[in-house]
């Protein structure tokens, strides 16, 4: 099975994944989409630009095209992509086109069916991590919410099925793992 995760940035995404990856070793994931932006010397959060998200639409369309295995977790998919891009091409500050979200939308319309099984987690907790993918985030948590209020959007607009998980990542892994055992014995 191939399961996305879907949330705000600073919701536990990337540790819910290094958790299930402890528990389910037949499962592998995909490098974190920000670091290889990073890596290109293009901005994020606050300096995104046309170019990062630019980037990020090329990393997915590389995903779907080499990547084959059937065990994937992702701590982010399209639905993320399209709510950071609405987010940024909405405030006119950012070098951030609404071209790109036709582009994310075609992806979407496409490729979500990519992913067996979508799980969306809210925001719970405040957000402490810092690091320079989380750069300026703590200090403006209205980015967070809003963010997450885009996501909820996308989720709705393309009717994307999905799962909600709450909790300590304990209690979100069994989740996940209940969830995961109950779509193998459906196939």
């Amino acid at each position: 099975m191939r399961i996305g995760l879907i949330g705000s940035h600073g919701t536990g995404k990337s540790t819910l994944v290094t958790e299930l990856l402890k528990k389910l070793p037949q499962y592998s994931t995909v490098k974190e989409k920000s670091r290889g932006v990073l890596d290109k010397g293009l901005g994020l959060n606050f300096k995104t630009t046309q170019k990062t998200q630019l980037s990020f639409i090329q990393s997915y369309i590389t995903m779907f095209e080499f990547e084959n295995n059937s065990n994937i977790l992702t701590s982010r998919t399209l639905v993320d992509l399209y709510a950071y891009t609405y987010y940024f091409a909405n405030h006119r500050e950012y070098d951030v086109n609404l071209f790109l979200l036709s582009k994310i939308n075609a992806l979407l319309l496409n490729k979500l069916s990519w992913w067996d099984l979508f799980f969306y987690i809210p925001i719970e907790f405040k957000q402490t991590e810092t690091n320079q993918y989380r750069e300026g985030q703590r200090e403006h948590p209205e980015y967070q919410i809003e963010i997450d209020y885009y996501i909820q959007k996308t989720l709705n607009l393309f009717k994307v099925p999905f799962i909600t998980l709450k909790g300590t990542v304990e209690e979100r892994t069994k989740k996940i793992l209940t969830e995961v055992k109950k779509c193998q014995k459906k196939l």
